[in-house]
């Protein structure tokens, strides 16, 4: 099942940094159960330095222990980047690049 939800960019503060990413208040009202499956695709990179980046820091404690998260444009420098901070951050049991037009990369948790 899918659902599209309407969440502008808003300001949230990471590790004393303020960045732009969707507002999750939206969230709250359709989501009762962890998140398995996350595609990360946005913001765009011009929005502002490392745009996804705030995806996991904002979105993990509601992820499931197993969740699988994928970062599309990974072969981007920017996402590059990203995926070396999460990398340092977060604990995954894989980290698998796939080939596409842009890259992608598959990051399985273990929480």
């Amino acid at each position: 099942m899918a659902r599209v939800i309407h969440a502008p960019l808003i300001n949230f503060d990471i590790q004393g940094k303020r960045w732009l990413w969707y507002d999750t208040d939206k969230l709250k009202e359709y989501l009762n159960e962890n998140i398995d499956f996350l595609i990360i695709d946005g913001p765009p990179y011009f929005i502002q330095d490392l745009s996804r980046y705030p995806a996991l820091p904002i979105l993990f404690q509601r992820l499931s222990d197993n969740a699988t998260i994928v970062l599309d444009d990974a072969n981007r420098a920017m996402e590059e980047k990203i995926l070396e901070l999460w990398v340092k951050e977060f604990r995954f049991s894989s980290v698998e690049k796939i080939f596409t037009e842009k890259g992608a990369c598959v990051l399985r948790l273990n929480k």
